[in-house]
């Protein structure tokens, strides 16, 4: 029976439900826990078939001593963290949970984009000092919001943002014959940074992509402007955004990904114009839940007949 390996880290019952899965297609399952050195989760690895993993890295070195991989199944869409051509030269096949993570990133992204228009952190911390402090928003109306990346979760933060009534526009290497539908409009990027309210990054970090928004583009950006960045966190020079941020350069900023995760001393964190969370763009029940579904077919169709 073929063996896949969970290194992904639950919430509530969702590995129950991704094992069972696996089991119910005739694929054994095992579960690596935390707190391993590296040589003990290899040699946990070494037999498996297919891994369902997390953000872990793998690299040629990790790959040489996994001789029986067939399949690396990402709880996610981002696989900067894995040697792609080391893969492919062992006729290992990547997998990304493409159409499980769409909605949630942009939820998070809304939430962003409603936080400055509303000013909500604010006034609840005001209103729970004990202080009555109506503060005028600016509101989602009529806003400008430009998406740097249009796969599938800036097509869907187009979606959420027509539904405001915002205007779209957005930047990627070719345009999307379809971005009609998304009553989106292309824009070249020198042009998207200057005229938009809100700029929103998803985009794949490669080394094309690496610091794409630094100082410069920071700079070309309007002075209320926002940024959001839920891609990745080397996509943005965060030392030049913390800089933007102190100096008026931009608004705000709201961050979900730093260069080094998890992270207590992002410069950002001495901004209060900047809302930070913690990689959560996926974190819901439903999106972690469907993420691993969506893994773990990956796995069933390439390790078994059924489809």
């Amino acid at each position: 029976m073929p063996l896949a390996a969970l290194t992904i880290r639950g919430v509530q019952d969702t590995n129950q439900q991704i094992i069972a899965l696996l089991n119910e297609n005739g694929i054994d399952t095992i579960e690596i826990p935390k707190g391993l050195t590296k040589e003990e989760r290899l040699e946990m690895l070494k037999p498996c078939d297919a891994i369902l993993c997390g953000m872990e890295p793998y690299d040629e070195e990790t790959l040489n001593q996994l001789p029986n991989l067939k399949i690396l199944a990402r709880q996610g869409v981002g696989i900067d963290q894995i040697d792609v051509a080391a893969c492919k030269a062992r006729g290992i096949k990547v997998a990304k949970a493409v159409g499980a993570v769409e909605v949630p990133v942009s939820e998070l992204i809304m939430a962003m984009m409603l936080h400055f228009s509303r000013n909500l952190i604010e006034m609840n911390e005001a209103m729970h000092d004990h202080r009555w402090q109506p503060m005028l928003g600016e509101g989602l109306l009529g806003k400008r919001v430009g998406l740097i990346g249009f796969g599938g979760i800036g097509k869907e933060v187009a979606k959420k943002a027509a539904a405001f009534s915002m205007n779209i526009s957005y930047y990627t290497r070719y345009r999307d014959e379809h971005d009609t539908i998304y009553r989106a409009t292309y824009t070249p990027l020198p042009r998207l940074l200057e005229k938009n309210d809100y700029i929103v990054v998803n985009v794949p970090l490669t080394k094309e992509t690496y610091h794409m928004i630094g100082e410069a583009e920071l700079r070309q950006m309007r002075p209320n402007g926002v940024l959001i960045n839920t891609s990745r966190g080397d996509v943005v020079d965060q030392e030049a955004l913390a800089k933007a941020l102190k100096e008026g350069v931009i608004r705000g900023a709201g961050v979900d990904v730093y260069p080094n995760e998890p992270t207590t001393d992002s410069p950002l964190m001495d901004c209060p114009n900047a809302v930070l969370t913690p990689h959560v763009g996926t974190y819901t029940s439903r999106g972690v839940l469907d993420m691993g579904k969506k893994a773990a077919w990956h796995i069933i169709e390439t390790l078994t007949d059924n489809k």
